[in-house]
């Protein structure tokens, strides 16, 4: 197939929303070519990245500046590599919710599928990364990415996806579809939704059992418990008591306790110790 009839399309969401596992879930369709950040070096302030470097010569041609080694090295991407000739997409991972739209926007690409989770989840996922960073097994997660981070992150990108969700197409400048990861992972045929909305034959995909069955069902419930709690629990009420209560210095809370609380704060926006980010802020229609 010629390159400049591929369509380009995008994965980005909150981190530790399940991109990743998106890209293994998109290479299960022989008409898609995912990447895993590919070109994460080319996104930000600058803005280098061009749908010029979607081309075939430019996208085998790993130039520094690009991406990390072990991104263009790894196994998710060289699978992208080698499903580029008869691909009808060619999608890659972008590690920022904003920077991802702004360039979908501006240059512009076909489709982005982002997809997102719930506040808590993400929050312990941050602090599983956060740990194995303390003890030396993880170089590329920074010691500032904690709970407290996490929510910051999340009402940050959940803000962008909720205004550019209402837009038209044409005022985006780009088609987009939001999927959950819950939803995703514990639904059948949820996948299919994604295919069609790329408008590829859903039956086509092979291997999908494999991506899906990654979490067992006591993890299953877990998040979908999770998302519950996100979901139906009052969380006003649950700050408006533990303010109002003096748990004296030998209170024990578990850590799980604590990162509730912090996010039952954070997610209302009214927490006194939250951290102040500058993120840009996107113009409505035009990122």
């Amino acid at each position: 197939m010629n390159a400049t009839a591929k369509s380009v399309g995008m994965i980005c969401g909150c981190p530790r929303s399940g991109t990743t596992a998106l890209v293994d879930l998109l290479n299960c369709h022989p008409d898609i070519a995912a990447s895993n950040e590919r070109f994460a070096r080319l996104i930000g302030p600058k803005k280098k990245i061009t749908r010029a470097h979607f081309t075939t010569e430019r996208y085998m041609d790993f130039q520094e500046g690009d991406c990390g080694e072990a991104a263009f090295s790894n196994a998710k991407s060289a699978l992208g590599r080698e499903k580029w000739a008869d691909a009808k997409w060619v999608i890659d991972k972008m590690p920022s919710v904003y920077h991802c739209l702004s360039v979908a926007a501006r240059l512009p690409f076909d489709a982005v599928v982002a997809i997102f989770r719930d506040p808590l989840s993400i929050a312990m996922s941050y602090e599983a990364r956060l740990r194995n960073a303390l003890a030396g097994k993880d170089s590329t997660w920074r010691h500032s990415n904690d709970y407290e981070r996490a929510v910051q992150d999340f009402n940050r990108d959940i803000k962008i996806l909720n205004e550019q969700s209402k837009l038209s197409d044409a005022e985006r400048g780009y088609r987009l579809l939001v999927v959950e990861y819950t939803e995703l992972y514990k639904s059948n045929g949820r996948h299919n939704e994604i295919y069609e909305f790329l408008g590829l034959d859903p039956s086509l995909a092979f291997g999908i059992e494999n991506v899906l069955s990654h979490d067992n069902d006591e993890r299953q419930r877990e998040l979908v418990a999770r998302r519950y709690v996100t979901d139906h629990a009052n969380i006003g009420a649950y700050r408006e008591l533990t303010g109002a209560q003096d748990w004296g210095q030998n209170a024990q809370k578990t850590v799980r306790s604590i990162v509730f609380q912090q996010i039952a704060q954070m997610v209302l926006g009214k927490s006194p110790n939250r951290k102040k980010l500058k993120p840009e802020e996107p113009p409505r229609g035009a990122l």
